[in-house]
């Protein structure tokens, strides 16, 4: 091959993947996360979502009302942010006190009385949540449950060491602690093992687990001082922050994992690495072999964010970007 035939094919290459803005969406001002299902993409802001056609990128409408009477979403501003998630045909959302159904175009259908603090999501035919677990402890410990399909026999199935209530404190960045739903098994990212997913069946069943030696990255100052500016300046969070400011404390490593997702047959998992301003990707089999290794922008989460806004959805990696210079949220794609 001639050395221009080579830059041509490498030319051909590179654009194939190339990161591509494909929508300016005009409605959202600070999204908190993003869900793709039921042939829609849904972004939610506070106890709005906006829903987006995946094929056209039209917007279709707005859903969300705030209250406590049926239908309506209540949210509890120092429980993280709210996702729609999509499931069947179905959207939900797991509100204060409640998990909420609504129809794939946002019309609500029915909702389930629930713990005030705990969070579900649907899970194969049934549904997991994460709450806390005291048993047996002076402070109670994030853990997750599975349940039967009408929200009964609630089963704890993986109890974290992370510690919950007024006396916890903040140590910051997080325990990646981050359960994915895929077909009928439930994969559950737990840095305070290290590099550790352990996989579940819709039982409650550990099946398998995922371990990878690692060595891992300092927490830097640039990362303390971002942490600390988003403290500072959430809403929810700012007037108390001087307050609570002493109970803020930093480890000395970022977790292995930043977040997890299982699409199309396969696991991505993205690290703590990054190279030229870009996270790490690992891509797996099921049995949690890598076969392949991205690098996708993929934020930096800072303070209480917990939702990255990105995720992968049949093979094709979506993410929100704010443009500060038009004042707009932009969603960018690339295929995987």
């Amino acid at each position: 091959m001639t050395a221009l035939a080579l830059l041509l094919v490498t030319a051909v290459l590179s654009a194939a993947v190339q990161e591509e803005m494909i929508v300016g969406l005009h409605q959202l001002n600070r999204p908190d996360s993003i869900s793709v299902g039921n042939g829609y993409i849904y972004i939610m802001e506070g106890i709005t979502t906006c829903i987006y056609d995946l094929e056209s990128l039209e917007f279709v409408k707005t859903f969300g009302r705030e209250g406590a009477g049926p239908g309506e979403i209540k949210r509890n501003p120092f429980a993280g942010d709210l996702t729609a998630v999509p499931h069947r045909g179905k959207v939900y959302i797991s509100s204060m006190g409640k998990l909420l159904v609504f129809s794939r175009e946002g019309d609500f259908l029915k909702e389930y009385k629930t713990d005030v603090q705990a969070s579900y999501s649907p899970f194969a035919d049934r549904f997991f949540l994460i709450d806390t677990y005291g048993e047996g402890r002076e402070i109670p410990v994030l853990t997750i449950f599975v349940t039967n399909p009408d929200l009964g026999d609630k089963k704890p199935v993986h109890i974290t060491a992370i510690e919950t209530g007024l006396n916890s404190g903040f140590d910051l960045p997080w325990t990646t602690f981050d359960p994915v739903a895929y077909r009928d098994r439930l994969y559950v990212a737990d840095t305070q093992r290290g590099f550790s997913i352990h996989i579940y069946d819709k039982y409650g069943k550990e099946i398998d687990r995922i371990y990878k030696e690692r060595t891992p990255r300092k927490v830097g100052p640039e990362y303390r001082e971002n942490t600390l500016h988003w403290f500072k300046t959430h809403p929810a969070w700012k007037n108390i922050f001087p307050r609570i400011q002493d109970q803020i404390t930093f480890k000395t490593y970022h977790p292995p994992i930043h977040s997890l997702f299982v699409d199309s047959g396969k696991i991505y998992v993205f690290t703590d690495r990054r190279k030229n301003g870009l996270r790490e990707c690992l891509v797996m089999n099921l049995k949690g072999e890598e076969f392949a290794t991205r690098y996708l922008a993929a934020e930096e989460l800072y303070g209480m964010d917990f939702i990255p806004l990105h995720l992968i959805h049949q093979g094709i990696f979506y993410r929100l970007v704010e443009n500060i210079e038009r004042e707009i949220w932009e969603l960018y794609r690339i295929p995987l």
